[in-house]
């Protein structure tokens, strides 16, 4: 497991990143090939969050990182996205996701 405590609360961290006070490169001390269940079930709540808002935030909250030279980040939220989000997403989110990750 990353560490990360699955109860820490998800809207005021999702709000964070979603009104733009806080970039997602707070995540670049994440390894999403070694997270655990309960840490899987964490962040698939918190993209799910942020995928839930307008098509220019999200590509304002996923294009800031586009610039920053951390290349294991993009790539691990990239993976996470897709492998363990996508499947769960209904046709809107789908739609923001694909949005999301052409920002990379």
């Amino acid at each position: 497991s990353s560490g990360i405590n699955a109860e820490w609360p998800l809207r005021p961290g999702s709000s964070l990143i979603s009104n733009k006070t806080v970039s997602l490169s707070v995540l670049k001390i994440v390894n999403f090939a070694e997270i655990g269940t309960d840490d899987v079930d964490f962040f698939k709540e918190l993209f799910r969050k942020i995928l839930n808002v307008s098509e220019v935030l999200i590509t304002e909250i996923f294009g800031r990182l586009q610039p920053l030279p951390l290349d294991n980040l993009k790539n691990g939220i990239k993976v996470f996205l897709k492998h363990f989000l996508k499947p769960e997403l209904n046709a809107e989110e789908k739609k923001n996701l694909r949005i999301a990750l052409k920002c990379f």
